[in-house]
């Protein structure tokens, strides 16, 4: 399932436990979406779906070379996406 617009998102420790990654990739994650205008950073406070995302393109790093961990992220893009769509 996917999180409604301005929902807290898990932490990275949570987030890594339930995608099966490392918290590096959590936090390229959450870096690219915040990039990309779908979450919203709010100090001390955590990471929050935007209510305004900004609809650009998903863009996978063409460094990156592991297809797992490729898999993972983009499993947990699209659950972050479905509703703030």
């Amino acid at each position: 399932g996917g999180l409604p617009a301005d929902s807290k998102m898990p932490t990275e420790h949570e987030l890594a436990d339930q995608f099966g990654v490392s918290r590096s990739v959590v936090r390229e994650a959450i870096s690219q979406l915040k990039a990309d205008g779908v979450l919203v950073i709010r100090r001390g406070n955590g990471s929050f779906v935007s209510q305004n995302p900004s609809g650009t393109v998903f863009r996978l790093p063409s460094s990156e070379s592991h297809t797992a961990d490729l898999a993972k992220l983009f499993e947990l893009r699209s659950c972050i996406e479905i509703q703030a769509a």
